[in-house]
C-alpha cells in the first residue's frame, strides 16, 4: 500500500513538471511570435516569469485535491528559530 502512494506521488510530480515545461514553452512561443517580450519592462518580465511558475502551481493543487499542508509541509515554527532568524537578518550589512 505504502509503494503506491510512492508512486502516485512521483506520478503527480511527473505531471506537475510536465505542465511546467508546456507552460514555459507556450509562453517564450507566443512571446517569440507576437514580438511582445522585447517590448516589457523589469517589473512586466518579473511579473511574467513569476506568474509562469505559480498559475500551474494553483491549478495543480486544484485538480489534484491535495491536501495544502501536506504538500508544502507547513510546520509550527519555533519560537527560537524566528528570532535566531531575524538577528541574522538584521546583522546582513546592507548593500548600496
Amino acid at each position: 500500500m505504502r509503494q503506491d502512494n510512492v508512486q502516485r506521488k512521483v506520478h503527480g510530480a511527473s505531471w506537475f513538471f510536465l505542465s511546467l515545461i508546456c507552460v514555459y514553452l507556450c509562453v517564450v512561443m507566443i512571446l517569440w511570435k507576437t514580438n511582445i517580450g522585447s517590448h516589457i519592462t523589469m517589473v512586466q518580465n518579473l511579473i511574467l516569469s513569476q506568474s509562469m511558475i505559480f498559475v500551474p502551481t494553483i491549478i495543480y493543487i486544484l485538480i489534484s485535491k491535495c491536501d495544502l499542508r501536506e504538500t508544502l509541509r507547513l510546520k509550527k515554527t519555533h519560537w527560537l528559530a524566528i528570532i535566531i532568524l531575524s538577528l541574522i537578518h538584521i546583522s546582513e550589512p546592507t548593500r548600496p
